[in-house]
C-alpha cells in the first residue's frame, strides 16, 4: 500500500529547509503511483534542483539529501511503506534533537485557519507517524509550508497543501517553479514594508502601533501611505508587506490610497505581478453600511489574483461592536507567523505587570468628587458624579475572572519620544498660526475658508429626544467653489475649554496654559523612527495645542489606558487599568470604554491618582479631526451661502461618563450666533451627488433621472439640495414642472418621530410635491400608532415593493438610488429591503441572485449611501 505524506511531511518538518519539504512532497508523490513508471528522469531532476535552491535558502539541512534521494524508486524499484515510516522518524528525531531546546511556550497552538484540518488528518494516520511532537508543531510549520508552494488557494479552501496526482502531469521542475522563493536578504536584515489606507485616523493608528511594536523588538519595518506606492515603495519588489485598510462612505477607498486601488486594479497587470510578494491584511469597516468591509475584500482578491500570498488570513474589524475585538487577535497572529519568518525566539513585548500590583481592581476606587475651579470661580466640569453599580464588572471593577487573574498579559509601556518645556520667548499669536500647524488630511479639499453665520434656528420642538438646527454661513467671496449636491463641508471646531482647563489643571500646568511651549524629539528616546506629529505646532502654547489639535473627547486608546497606569499611585485603579488593557480585557475595554464613549475628562475622573505627563499626553492623544456636515441648499446664483442640518445627541452621565455633554461639533454649532466668524473645509467630493448620469443611460441629464430618495432625520438634508437644483434647472416654471410629471419619477422617503414635533421641511416638501418636483412623498413616523402611518421608511419601500422593482428594472429610464442618515442600521437595513423587494418581485432563484443584482446596481452608481455615526 503506498503511504501519500504530504500534509504530515510538511507539519513534521516544522523549521527545517524548505528544500527537504519540496523533495518529501516530490517523494509522497512517486509513492502514490504506480510502479511501473520510470522514476529515473525525476530522481535526476531532484537532484538537479536541490543543487540550484539549497544556497537561496536561509535555513540548515538536517537530514541528508542524499538519504533521500536513496529511498527515491528506480525503474525497478519501488518505496514501501515502512521504508517512509522509517524517514519521518527520522525526520522527527532530527527535529527534535535541533529544535527543542526553546521554550515550550513558543509551540503553543493557534487558532490558524488550516491547522485543524492537519491535526485531524495527522491523528488518522499511523499511529508512529502521528508523533505528539507533529501536533506541536502543525501551527509553527503552516507559513513555511505557504512559502514553500504556490498553491495558496487550495491552501485558503482547506484543501491538501500540494495535490500531485501524477508524476506525468506535475514534474519536480514544475515544483521548482511554483515554490514560493525566500527573500533571505529580507530575513536577514528583518526589513518589511507597513501600509495603509486611512480617512479617519484609526487604520493610521493601527499601523503606526504595528510599526512601533516591530520596532521595539528589533525589526526594521517601514512605514508608508498606500498612495505612496511608486514613489516610496514598489509594492511588486516587496517581499513582505502589511496592509491595514478602511472603507469609507459608499465602499470607497481613503483618500490616501484610492490611487493606490485604481492603479492595483488596472487590468493591464500580469497574473504573476506580485509573485514576490506575501501580505497580511487588516480591513476596517462598519457594519451598518452595506458596502462594510467592501474595500478590503476588493483588495485582497486583487492582490491574490495577481500571484501573492496570504501570510494570515484577513482580519475584519467592526467598529459597530467595537474595532479591538477583531484587532487584538489579528496582530497576535501576525506577530506569531512574524516570529516564524524571522526566526526569533519571540515578538511580543507584552508583560505580566502583576508584580507591581498587590492589591486587586476589587478594592474601593473613589472616584473624583471635586468639582475644580479655576481662577474666577468657573467650574472647570460640571461634574454629576457617576453612581458605579454596587456589584458586577464597570469601568472601575473588573468581572472576577478577570480580577482574580494573575497572570494578565499586558502591553509593553510606550516608548517616550517627545520632550515639551516652557521658554521665554512671545506666545504665538492663536489667530495669526496656522490651524493646527497647517497639516492636511484625508478629505480635505484645498484650504481652510473663512465664513460668517447669517442664520441659525431650531426647526423642531425643543424638547424632542434630538432637536434638530438649521445653521446658515455664507463663505468668503474670495473663495470659489463649485460644489454640488451631495457634497459637505467640515467644520473646524474646538475643544470646550471646561473640558481643556481641567487636563491642564490636572497635570499641573493650568498656570502656564498661555505661555510659549517647544515641542521637540526627546534626544535620548529609545523609539526608533520617532517624529513630531504633522499637526503640532513645534512652537505653540498648551492652551492651543489642547483646544485645536488634540481629541480628548474620543474614547481612550490602549496605548494610552497603559500610561496612565503607569502614572497611577493607587494600586487599585493601576490594577484595574491594567485589566482593561490587557489581552484577556478586551471584552471590557471595548464594552466599559470605547462603546461607552467616555472621554479623558472621564477616565481621570474615574481614576483619581492617575497623573499623566505632558509629554505622554502629546504623544499618545489623537488628532482633532472637523466635523463633516452635508449641503442641505443649493442657491446657482448664491453658492457661497450654505445651509446645514444638524440634530443634538445627549450623552447622559452614565456608563462611565462623569459628566453630561452634548456632541462636541453640535454643541459647539448651538452656540454660534448671527455674526460669528468661523472656518470650514470642503471635503472631497464622494459619489454622493447629483450630477449627470452616464452617456449610455435613457437619461439626458440630472433632471431626466428617476430618483428614489431615503432620508429618515437630517438625512433629508442632501435631498433639499437635490431638489433645489432641479428646481432651477427646470427654469422654476410650474410648465416645465407639469411636463416633467409625465416622463419622471421622484419619490422621497423621510421619517421622523412624530411629524408635527421633529418633521423637517414637511411643509416645503409637500409644496413641492404640489408643484410636481416630487412625484411622491412618504413621511415615516416612529411614534405614531394611527393604522394608516407607517412606523419606518423600510415599511413604506416593501408595501410598494413591485412599484421600486419596476422603477429599479425599468427599460424606459433610468433610475437612481439614494439613502442617506444616522448610521446605526438605517443604512444596512434599507439595504437589505431591497434585496427583499429584489428576490420576491423579481425572477430569481434565490437570494443571492437579488444580492448579485442589488450588487451590480451599485457598482453601476445606481444605488448610493452616505451616512453616518
Amino acid at each position: 500500500m503506498a503511504l501519500n505524506l504530504p500534509d504530515y511531511l510538511s507539519v513534521v518538518l516544522g523549521d527545517m529547509c524548505v528544500t527537504m519539504w519540496a523533495i518529501i512532497a516530490a517523494l509522497s508523490m512517486v509513492v502514490a503511483t504506480t510502479s511501473s513508471v520510470s522514476m529515473t528522469p525525476l530522481k535526476d531532476q531532484l537532484s538537479t534542483y536541490t543543487e540550484n535552491v539549497e544556497e537561496d535558502l536561509p535555513f540548515d539541512n538536517v537530514l541528508s539529501i542524499e538519504r533521500v534521494l536513496d529511498l527515491l524508486p528506480t525503474e525497478n524499484s519501488v518505496t514501501t511503506e515502512s521504508q517512509l515510516a522509517a524517514l519521518s522518524g527520522e525526520l522527527v528525531s532530527s527535529y527534535s534533537s535541533n529544535n527543542m531546546d526553546d521554550s515550550e511556550n513558543s509551540l503553543k497552538s493557534v487558532d490558524f485557519n488550516g491547522s485543524a484540518k492537519l491535526r485531524d488528518e495527522v491523528a488518522r494516520t499511523d499511529k508512529q507517524i502521528a508523533d505528539d511532537l507533529a501536533v506541536k508543531l502543525i501551527d509553527q510549520s503552516v507559513w513555511l509550508i505557504i512559502n514553500a508552494t504556490s498553491d495558496l488557494e487550495d491552501y485558503r479552501e482547506e484543501q491538501t497543501i500540494l495535490n500531485f496526482t501524477s508524476p506525468s502531469s506535475v514534474g519536480i521542475s514544475e515544483i521548482s517553479s511554483k515554490r514560493r522563493k525566500y527573500h533571505p536578504g529580507m530575513v536577514a536584515n528583518k526589513s518589511f514594508l507597513i501600509a495603509y489606507g486611512s480617512q479617519t485616523g484609526q487604520a493610521e493608528s493601527i499601523a503606526n502601533q504595528i510599526f512601533d511594536h516591530c520596532n521595539a523588538i528589533g525589526l526594521s519595518p517601514r512605514l508608508h501611505t498606500l498612495d505612496q506606492n511608486e514613489k516610496e515603495f514598489h509594492i511588486e519588489n516587496e517581499p513582505l508587506v502589511i496592509i491595514v485598510i478602511s472603507s469609507t462612505g459608499d465602499g470607497d477607498p481613503p483618500e490616501n490610497a484610492a490611487r493606490f486601488m485604481r492603479r492595483i486594479c488596472r487590468k493591464t497587470l500580469q497574473s504573476d505581478f506580485l509573485a514576490k510578494t506575501t501580505f497580511a491584511l487588516l480591513g476596517l469597516g462598519d457594519s451598518n453600511y452595506s458596502t462594510f468591509q467592501g474595500v478590503p475584500k476588493k483588495l485582497e482578491k486583487q492582490l491574490v489574483a495577481l500571484g501573492a500570498r496570504s501570510l494570515v488570513p484577513r482580519g475584519e474589524a467592526d467598529d459597530q461592536v467595537g474595532l479591538e475585538l477583531a484587532v487584538e487577535p489579528w496582530i497576535d497572529l501576525l506577530y506569531q507567523n512574524l516570529t516564524n519568518l524571522f526566526a526569533m525566539s519571540s515578538l511580543s513585548p507584552e508583560m505580566s505587570d502583576l508584580s507591581l500590583v498587590t492589591g486587586s481592581s476589587d478594592s474601593v476606587i473613589t472616584v473624583s468628587s471635586d468639582n475644580d475651579v479655576i481662577g474666577d470661580g468657573q467650574p472647570m466640569l460640571n461634574v454629576e458624579h457617576a453612581v458605579f453599580p454596587s456589584e458586577g464588572p464597570c469601568l472601575i471593577r473588573g468581572s472576577p475572572e478577570l480580577s482574580n487573574n494573575s497572570n494578565l498579559k499586558v502591553p509593553a509601556n510606550p516608548a517616550p519620544f517627545l520632550d515639551a518645556v516652557h521658554v521665554n520667548e512671545v506666545s504665538p499669536d492663536p489667530l495669526a498660526t496656522p490651524w493646527q500647524n497647517g497639516a492636511r488630511f484625508p478629505g480635505m479639499e484645498g484650504e481652510l475658508i473663512p465664513a460668517r453665520v447669517v442664520g441659525s434656528q431650531l426647526l423642531t420642538d425643543e424638547d424632542v429626544k434630538k432637536p434638530k438646527y438649521e445653521i446658515t454661513i455664507d463663505l468668503d467671496k474670495n473663495f470659489t467653489l463649485d460644489y454640488l449636491p451631495g457634497d459637505a463641508f467640515y467644520f473646524v471646531v474646538p475643544n470646550p475649554e471646561p473640558e481643556v482647563n481641567y487636563i491642564l489643571n490636572r497635570l499641573g500646568l493650568l498656570h502656564k496654559a498661555d505661555q510659549s511651549l517647544n515641542i521637540s524629539l526627546n534626544p535620548h528616546t529609545t523609539k526608533r523612527a520617532a517624529r513630531i506629529a504633522a499637526y503640532l505646532p513645534t512652537l505653540t502654547t498648551l492652551r492651543y495645542v489642547f483646544t485645536n489639535c488634540l481629541d480628548i473627547r474620543r474614547a481612550p486608546s490602549r496605548p494610552l489606558l497603559r500610561t496612565l497606569a503607569n502614572n497611577a499611585s493607587d494600586e487599585s485603579e493601576k490594577r484595574r487599568l491594567l485589566e482593561l488593557v490587557s489581552h484577556q480585557g478586551i471584552k471590557e475595554f471595548t464594552e466599559f470604554v470605547s462603546q461607552a464613549s467616555v472621554s479623558l475628562c472621564d477616565v481621570l475622573l474615574a481614576f483619581p491618582s492617575c497623573r499623566p505627563t505632558l509629554n505622554q499626553l502629546l504623544e499618545l492623544l489623537p488628532r482633532l479631526m472637523p466635523r463633516p456636515f452635508s449641503v442641505a441648499s443649493y442657491n446657482a446664483k448664491k453658492l457661497h451661502r450654505i445651509r446645514f442640518v444638524y440634530s443634538i445627541k445627549v450623552f447622559l452621565a452614565a456608563d462611565g461618563r462623569q459628566y453630561e455633554r452634548r456632541g462636541l461639533a453640535t454643541e459647539w454649532l448651538t452656540k454660534r450666533t448671527i455674526g460669528d466668524k468661523i472656518k470650514v473645509i470642503y471635503q472631497t467630493p464622494t459619489s454622493f451627488r447629483l450630477i449627470d448620469p452616464p452617456r449610455d443611460s435613457l437619461a439626458v441629464n440630472f433632471t431626466d433621472v428617476n430618483l428614489i430618495m431615503i432620508g429618515p432625520g437630517t438625512g433629508v438634508a442632501p435631498f433639499m439640495a437635490f431638489l433645489e437644483r432641479i428646481k432651477h434647472q427646470t427654469n422654476e416654471t410650474e410648465n416645465s414642472l407639469q411636463d416633467e410629471k409625465q416622463k419622471v419619477t421622484r419619490m422621497l422617503f423621510c421619517g421622523c418621530r412624530q411629524v408635527d414635533r421633529d418633521g423637517l421641511y414637511i411643509d416645503q416638501l409637500y409644496d413641492w410635491r404640489d408643484l410636481n418636483l416630487l412625484s411622491g412623498l412618504f413621511v415615516a413616523q416612529s411614534e405614531v400608532d394611527a393604522q394608516d402611518n407607517f412606523k419606518y421608511v423600510q415599511d413604506k419601500l416593501r408595501s410598494m415593493g413591485r412599484s421600486m422593482y419596476e422603477l429599479l428594472n425599468s427599460q424606459k429610464g433610468y433610475t437612481q438610488v439614494f439613502v442617506c442618515g444616522d448610521a446605526n442600521g438605517m443604512a444596512k437595513g434599507v439595504w437589505e429591503t431591497f434585496v427583499d423587494i429584489v428576490e420576491k418581485h423579481g425572477a430569481f432563484e434565490d437570494r443571492n441572485q437579488a444580492i448579485t443584482y442589488m450588487s451590480e446596481l451599485k457598482k453601476a452608481g445606481r444605488y448610493r449611501e452616505e451616512a453616518w455615526s
